[in-house]
């Protein structure tokens, strides 16, 4: 990754994007995910997860689950100082 101080730097993990999906008779569990980091300066870096799912259980038995989850996080690593903070976002919808 190259570091301009002008402008932040945004660079992927080795895997950004993840999908799966499953499927059995009529049930199915699908999910999708989202990872990044972002390099804002020297000692502030920042990231991010956004993870969405949808559920439906085999043969209507059981609670169809859909959510979706937002995670961000910026950190500040210096000499003196250190910091991390971690905001979590998350709704479920469940059905019968």
């Amino acid at each position: 990754m190259i570091y301009s101080p002008q402008c932040a730097a945004f660079t992927f993990r080795s895997t950004p994007l993840g999908v799966s999906d499953r499927e059995l008779a009529e049930g199915y569990n699908r999910v999708a995910s989202l990872d990044g980091k972002i390099k804002l300066s020297e000692n502030w870096i920042s990231q991010l997860q956004l993870v969405a799912s949808d559920t439906d259980p085999y043969a209507g038995e059981g609670e169809s689950h859909t959510g979706v989850q937002r995670n961000f996080q910026i950190n500040h690593v210096g000499r003196n100082w250190n910091t991390h903070t971690l905001f979590i976002w998350e709704s479920v919808r469940r059905t019968l």
